[in-house]
């Protein structure tokens, strides 16, 4: 179920150029190993002149098994999101 969703988001927001430059984990041709050596190169960056780094990770999988599908579902409608995806019945 979640891939279905991930896919549809996907499609929509590269579709309304949503994707900021920064983003990597969802964006065609944008690898998680780039994504790791850009920021690696960053932290280098800030580490050498003398900047905090703050990081925060989140594990969407877990937040998505956690979240009510009906009120998910209202959402992504919500936000424009519709088609065969919003077909899918969700479980309770």
């Amino acid at each position: 179920m979640e891939s279905i969703i991930c896919d549809h988001l996907v499609h929509h927001v590269m579709e309304y150029q949503l994707f900021c430059d920064a983003q990597f984990g969802f964006a065609p041709g944008r690898s998680c190993m780039i994504q790791l050596l850009t920021v690696l190169e960053l932290w280098i960056e800030m580490l050498d002149s003398g900047d905090p780094i703050n990081e925060v990770y989140l594990d969407f999988q877990k937040a998505f098994n956690s979240v009510l599908h009906q009120k998910f579902h209202a959402k992504i409608a919500a936000n424009g999101i519709n088609g065969k995806v919003l077909d899918t019945s969700f479980p309770d």
